[in-house]
């Protein structure tokens, strides 16, 4: 019910355009306070968060273990722990989108149906994601500060997951290319996928070695370069494979589909949106790192938070009006590669399709 009431008010000030900061703001206070009041019993990570947290196991990156750790030494149950860092991270989150959008209540509907689910159980991932966005968001000026900025906040990001490594190259990309014409990213995009299938079909080995060899270097993680070649060598199914290929080209084409919006008469992307459209790069890059595990998915997951940003400002009041028509397909499809995206995660991947209701909190903890 509390969900249900959360939604509702979120659909009234998207379509209303009418106290969007506000409703926003309600949205992803309600979703850390469900995330952080998870289901014991049907929360896949739950037991392995509960048992690092008491017993003190060091088993995750440096920056979450030392959070715990300062939790657990100050008295908090796991239980308190959870509220109080999940109602922080989405509050870090919200502050992220207010950077991006006044189109806020839009965002908070398609991440609620799109990323959260997954986020709800991988905490971690989910901390990263919302620093990852602040991060990222400071790239949409360009100045040298916003430059370091981005890049600290992102390495602060890769201490709660190790993952977010891979977004430090971000700040680097729109640096180089932010006064490049947008066919510069449709030719990165269209290599990556290629890419991608060339590895799918001769194997990863030399992705898997150069990973190993970044991590070691850079990896906050003491065990990451363990898990690379010991827990990240679960390469993807086929079938699966091709599912999220077809979901990469989906996302990869919004950039396409909005280049009269994003970018100028010479063909330069805006500065305000460089940083998001690059993003977009970023699922093809997750697309060959899955041959060598499935894990990598969670880097297109976090490339489809910025994909919906790109999508909020276009139904936003700031751009430029199009016709109703068009409005309906774009978001039509973009909500059907979101709910695929999803689907593909819970029910190919991660089988967690039956922990939805209880994640959700549709049915009672009880």
């Amino acid at each position: 019910m509390l969900l249900f009431l959360t939604i509702f008010q979120n659909v009234i000030s998207s379509v209303s355009k009418k106290f969007q900061h506000i409703s926003g703001l309600i949205t992803f206070m309600v979703l850390g306070y469900i995330a952080g009041t998870a289901n014991a019993a049907h929360n896949a990570d739950y037991s392995l968060y509960l048992a690092s947290y008491q017993m003190h196991l060091g088993n995750f990156e440096k920056g979450y273990t030392y959070v715990a750790n300062l939790a657990s030494a100050s008295g908090l149950t796991y239980e308190q722990f959870r509220l109080i860092s999940s109602i922080i991270v989405y509050l870090i989150l919200y502050i992220a989108i207010c950077r991006y959008t006044k189109n806020i209540s839009t965002v908070a509907i398609l991440y609620t149906f799109i990323i959260f689910p997954l986020d709800a159980i991988q905490v971690r991932n989910g901390m990263m994601l919302a620093i990852v966005a602040l991060g990222i968001s400071f790239l949409q000026k360009d100045c040298w500060k916003n430059y370091i900025l981005s890049f600290m906040l992102i390495y602060f990001a890769s201490l709660f997951h190790s993952l977010g490594l891979v977004f430090l190259t971000v700040p680097l990309l729109v640096l180089v290319l932010r006064h490049k014409r947008i066919f510069v990213l449709y030719h990165a995009e269209l290599i990556a996928l290629v890419l991608s299938v060339f590895f799918r079909i001769v194997g990863g080995s030399v992705i898997q070695s150069l990973s190993l060899k970044v991590a070691s270097t850079f990896g906050s993680r003491g065990t990451l370069s363990n898990n690379l070649s010991s827990v990240y060598t679960n390469s993807t199914k086929v079938n699966v494979w091709l599912i999220f290929f077809v979901i990469a080209i989906l996302f990869s084409l919004l950039p396409f589909l909005f280049q009269k919006y994003i970018s100028n008469a010479d063909g330069l992307i805006q500065e305000d949106y460089v940083a998001t459209s690059w993003v977009m790069f970023f699922f093809g890059v997750s697309l060959i790192l899955m041959v060598i595990s499935v894990d990598y998915v969670r880097i297109m997951r976090v490339a489809s938070f910025f994909a919906i940003i790109l999508v909020a400002r276009m139904f936003s009041n700031e751009l430029k009006k199009r016709s109703f028509t068009v409005n309906v397909i774009v978001f039509i499809a973009f909500l059907f590669a979101g709910i695929l995206l999803m689907y593909a995660q819970i029910k190919g991947v991660y089988r967690v399709q039956n922990e939805l209701p209880y994640i959700y909190k549709i049915i009672s903890q009880n």
